[in-house]
């Protein structure tokens, strides 16, 4: 089942709370879906520097290991 949008949930909550509002008929002013305006969020553009030293330390160390099980394959297949 797919996940509610914002604007869903907040048209679910509205509705709910006409349908209180009508049961209980309170002379509170009733909040209606037109009088809402739904703010869209756009997201901000902030620079965000990653640090990917992780990354290259493990290539360095996969490298080298590759390397060495390589070395080992060759030179047991010259003694064989």
């Amino acid at each position: 089942m797919p996940r509610k949008t914002k604007k869903q949930k907040i048209l679910a909550r509205l509705r709910r709370l006409e349908q209180a509002a009508d049961t209980q008929s309170s002379t509170e002013e009733i909040i209606s879906p037109r009088n809402i305006s739904i703010k869209e969020e756009s997201p901000t553009n902030t620079k965000v520097n990653y640090d990917y030293s992780y990354v290259y330390k493990d290539i360095r160390k996969i490298l080298i290991l590759s390397s060495i099980a390589l070395s080992i394959e060759i030179a047991l297949s010259l003694t064989a």
